[in-house]
């Protein structure tokens, strides 16, 4: 999947849907953008962020934005209404955001703090402090996660015990692991800064550096264990990525778009993707091409 892609009539940076037919989209200066059929049509349903920088959702009615003006905000209406987190001074910004399950999250600020909820984001605290900027956070269960840092040393983090601890794993030169993500417990992917892709078979015991040719790679998806998109900025400016061999070999794909930071699919077949100036794109065909004008978009 993520080979050719439509160009949507609206507007997309961080994109997540939590089940086939219900997604959100945020673009900074943008409504968030919902839609209840599978994409076909999208609509706005909240207030404008300026730097709203990513999106999730733990079930259809709550869901989460992280800005870069350091406030997390949370939905309890499915995304019609957003209100902040008043506990919370301002760490800067604020640059990713993952849940474990329906209590438990990670929010990273800037300074290196990892904040935490365990009351499903009513309430946040800082749980750790690593001595760099933090870029990326991605858990395969409640107790097992890797952080990213941006342009720190060492690069990437992990965690046995729920955040409690957090040990080094890998230090490369000039690096800025953006996104993460394991595929389970053992295989995963990290990006590794200016044209550099990262992986490991060991749970990120070992980590090996190849260049695909990503100049730099902003988010990662998994259809399964073998087939894997990864999206960012090429050579020529738009870049997705797919791997059907579990990260073996990488094969460009089709996107007439411009700098991708997020991809969702909600099947095999269907799936979206943020790029720069807001703009969104689809794949009907498991990402092999990519139709211009599918979909309406409307304002209410």
């Amino acid at each position: 999947a993520g080979l050719n892609w439509a160009n949507l009539p609206s507007q997309g940076n961080s994109i997540y849907f939590i089940n086939p037919e219900t997604g959100w989209n945020i673009s900074p200066g943008f409504p968030v953008r919902k839609t209840t059929n599978s994409g076909n049509e999208w609509f706005n349903v909240g207030g404008s962020f300026a730097r709203g920088y990513k999106i999730r959702f733990f079930n259809i009615n709550t869901g989460f934005i992280v800005s870069a003006y350091g406030q997390i905000y949370r939905t309890d209406d499915g995304g019609y209404f957003w209100t902040h987190s008043t506990d919370l001074i301002s760490y800067g910004l604020y640059q990713d955001i993952f849940f474990t399950n329906f209590n438990t999250g990670y929010c990273l600020a800037d300074g290196g703090r990892i904040l935490k909820t365990i009351n499903s984001g009513k309430s946040w605290f800082i749980s750790n402090v690593i001595p760099n900027n933090l870029a990326s956070v991605f858990f395969v269960n409640d107790f097992t996660g890797w952080l990213g840092t941006s342009f720190g040393s060492p690069d990437i983090y992990k965690t046995t015990n729920g955040g409690v601890i957090w040990d080094p794993q890998i230090d490369i030169q000039n690096g800025r692991v953006d996104a993460i993500h394991f595929i389970n417990i053992n295989t995963g992917f990290a990006a590794g800064g200016q044209y550099k892709l990262l992986s490991t078979s060991n749970s990120g015991v070992d980590w090996s550096t190849r260049d695909i040719g990503c100049a730099y790679i902003y988010d990662f998806y998994s259809f399964d264990t073998l087939n894997i998109l990864l999206a960012g900025l090429g050579s020529g400016w738009n870049a997705i990525y797919k791997s059907t061999n579990s990260g073996v070999s990488w094969f460009l794909c089709n996107f007439p778009g411009d700098i991708v930071y997020s991809v969702d699919f909600i099947n095999g077949n269907t799936g979206f993707a943020g790029s720069n100036f807001g703009r969104l794109y689809k794949s009907t065909d498991g990402g092999n091409n990519w139709i211009h004008g599918i979909g309406n978009y409307s304002s209410i």
